[in-house]
């Protein structure tokens, strides 16, 4: 078995590199998403630029006077894991709580500054946003508040022609995943082309009629809680790896 094939080295672009010219976008996060998500906009041509998600108010203000077109939100790469039951109040603020009002901040900010003149959110998070997961339930909680929230925003933007997706990143190369894929279905990890083709096609034109959903992109590594049968001992999931 070999899993499923890279795509071939010849497709080095998805779309025209003059799809988003003229088009300003702000990025807002930090890693190896943010900076695979900011190359692949700079690929078809919009102006990005960059700015953390660690300061709330910070993020609010900077969305509010930048006057970017595109708004990619960046959500942090999950902790270690941990018992919910060991996560701190004072943790909870300053990690998945900061994150969650900083990513709000900076999509109200964007819906008020753009007005009824159009533009494209896009929100990325961790799988587990969508299905959870044992020792990650702070992170979780958070990541599926944005999930919801996206899906508001889509319903009550859509007629001043504003579009919000989420993108459910899983593992890929050059991430800092260390060791083999593991379980994933595909028998691989992802490339980064392949995540910046999907922020491509979601922040463009061509996903015009796409609003209000979140498209999972990790080679089918969500799945497999359904397709294994999972035999766990007492807190083997906080042992690391994957």
């Amino acid at each position: 078995m070999t899993g499923l094939p890279t795509p071939p080295a010849t497709l080095a672009a998805m779309l025209p590199s003059d799809t988003l010219a003229g088009t300003a976008a702000l990025v807002v996060g930090a890693g190896f998403v943010a900076e695979t998500a900011a190359a692949g906009l700079k690929e078809i041509g919009a102006e990005v630029s960059r700015t953390d998600l660690a300061d709330p108010e910070a993020v609010q203000r900077t969305v509010g006077s930048t006057g970017a077109d595109v708004l990619l939100v960046v959500t942090p790469d999950l902790s270690e894991p941990e018992h919910a039951d060991g996560v701190s109040l004072g943790s909870w603020r300053s990690g998945p709580g900061a994150m969650l009002e900083s990513a709000f901040g900076a999509l109200a900010a964007f819906g008020a500054v753009r007005g009824d003149n159009g533009g494209v959110a896009l929100v990325t998070v961790d799988p587990v946003a969508l299905h959870g997961g044992p020792g990650v339930a702070a992170a979780a909680g958070a990541q599926a508040a944005l999930v919801g929230l996206v899906q508001s925003l889509a319903v009550e933007w859509s007629p001043r022609d504003l579009r919000i997706n989420a993108l459910a990143a899983g593992g890929f190369g050059g991430a800092g995943r260390a060791g083999p894929p593991g379980n994933i279905p595909a028998l691989r990890l992802g490339e980064a082309r392949e995540l910046a083709w999907m922020v491509q096609y979601l922040c463009s034109p061509y996903a015009a009629y796409l609003t209000g959903t979140t498209l999972t992109v990790d080679g089918g590594d969500s799945l497999k809680r359904y397709l294994l049968e999972p035999v766990h001992t007492r807190d083997e999931f906080l042992r690391g790896g994957s």
